[in-house]
């Protein structure tokens, strides 16, 4: 479920020689493909199924996942439980940006926020 999106001006790329760098991009053209979208949430259900399960993990969600694509291939980079931050918990700030939103409320994607 998109509960909000997320788009920044810049992206990170690993050239051939190494290291990485910073890209920037337009909001006009998208970054990833349909395809890599739809890689994107087999993931996200592989990653709910078969994660919680592991030992030594004591969480059911939701993880903290780095990843990246490589000619249209997923490559996950690194998974751990998300942990929260309690010092943003109780930020004033992020809680004036953060619209509430009651449970089960559903907002179509076409909706301008």
């Amino acid at each position: 479920m998109l509960l909000s999106p997320a788009r920044e001006p810049t992206y990170r790329s690993l050239p051939v020689s190494g290291g990485s760098q910073t890209n920037f991009t337009t909001f006009e053209k998208a970054i990833l493909k349909g395809q890599n979208i739809y890689e994107l949430r087999l993931l996200a259900q592989k990653v709910n199924t078969i994660f919680p399960k592991t030992p030594g993990v004591e969480s059911k969600g939701p993880f903290d996942m780095e990843l990246g694509f490589k000619d249209d291939k997923i490559w996950l980079f690194q998974i751990r439980p998300f942990v929260e931050n309690k010092n943003a918990l109780s930020s004033t700030y992020l809680e004036s940006i953060s619209p509430m939103i009651p449970p089960l409320r559903f907002v179509p994607l076409s909706t301008a926020l």
